[in-house]
């Protein structure tokens, strides 16, 4: 177990583990890294993202806006993954 998923991409590089991770996340790390990928057989699952904020903020103009702007971003990915038009 690593305290933080963006550990376990240089535990994983410096010993004979292996890990599941998504392409974006690969794709952003160091190259130098010299980590192998492959195809999963099968689908992978999915899964749910959330948002949370302090109770104190939910009432600030500001912070309102930017969660909605998060959740309509989301939504449109969501949509473009799933090849909606």
């Amino acid at each position: 177990m690593v305290p933080h998923f963006l550990v376990a991409p240089f535990v994983v590089a410096r010993s004979d583990l292996v890990m599941t991770a998504s392409r974006r996340l690969i794709a952003a790390l160091p190259a130098g890294l010299r980590l192998s990928t492959a195809q999963l057989p099968a689908p992978g699952p999915s899964y749910r993202l959330s948002q949370v904020w302090a109770r104190a903020s939910t009432d600030d103009s500001g912070r309102r806006w930017l969660r909605g702007a998060v959740a309509r971003v989301a939504r449109v990915a969501r949509a473009l993954s799933r090849g909606d038009p």
